[in-house]
């Protein structure tokens, strides 16, 4: 599922959920206008288009923004992948170089410069170039490593959170792992049943929290702050779930929630 958002900066955003419990790896496939998505995922790219093989377990949720894209050729297949929040892997298999065009659509000003194996620098893109319909133009050759220039001091874009699953250790207990992500890193994340606050906010990885709980429906919901100087912040989608009572004590899932 892609849900574009409504910011008026004009970026979407990725959202993906797993409801299935016996098909945990699904090809993806998307293209827009700006050109292909760069994915926090191994993709590949032709022409406008990027294809990836995404992996879930059974209502285990993903969401990024798209905010860059590039366009390639169409007759060439390049491998590209968000390593971090500054930079982007580009591999072009073969001897021949290909130029790449690269188009921002977030809201900050972000700049690109291209670094090769060596650590030359091969090219470098202005905030103007980059935010433009043209898009801006960078030829690649085997391998460069593609870094966005001042994204994490003008972050102005939330984390991306979602609660990924939600299990039953023992009889009472659940365990909730959440998934949060952001180019300039996380500064917490926070975990939410039934709108009380769970324990303290984990700083760092595994996101996970252990819930005693009685039998019936509870609703969960996790809150994740990054680390730009603005403290962007983001609430997941709700996830209620029905806990049984007795011995053989199981939860069943309920829908996402605003």
């Amino acid at each position: 599922m892609v849900a574009p958002s409504a910011a008026a900066h004009g970026a979407r955003v990725l959202a993906l959920v797993n409801f299935t419990s016996d098909v945990s790896t699904a090809p993806l496939e998307l293209s827009f206008p700006e050109g292909a998505p760069v994915l926090e995922h191994p993709a590949v790219v032709k022409g406008r288009t990027v294809a990836a093989a995404i992996s879930l377990g059974t209502l285990q949720t993903f969401g990024q923004p798209l905010e860059l894209y590039v366009e390639g050729p169409e007759d060439r297949a390049v491998a590209v992948l968000y390593l971090d929040a500054d930079h982007v892997q580009v591999t072009v298999p073969g001897d021949r170089p290909v130029d790449l065009v690269w188009r921002y659509r977030g809201p900050l000003a972000v700049g690109l410069k291209a670094v090769s194996r060596e650590r030359q620098v091969v090219g470098t893109c202005t905030p103007a170039e980059v935010r433009s319909e043209a898009g801006a133009r960078l030829t690649v050759s085997g391998y460069a490593c593609i870094e966005l220039e001042g994204l994490s001091e003008s972050d102005g874009t939330p984390p991306a959170v979602e609660i990924s699953r939600i299990e039953v250790p023992r009889p009472g207990r659940l365990a909730v792992w959440v998934e949060a992500a952001d180019r300039s890193g996380l500064a917490s994340v926070t975990l939410f049943c039934d709108t009380r606050q769970e324990g303290e906010s984990l700083k760092a990885p595994p996101y996970r929290w252990d819930v005693d709980v009685a039998a019936g429906w509870h609703t969960f919901q996790a809150s994740a702050v990054d680390g730009s100087a603005k403290g962007n912040t983001r609430r997941s989608f709700c996830r209620t779930v029905q806990v049984a009572a007795g011995p053989g004590e199981a939860i069943t899932p309920g829908g996402p929630l605003d």
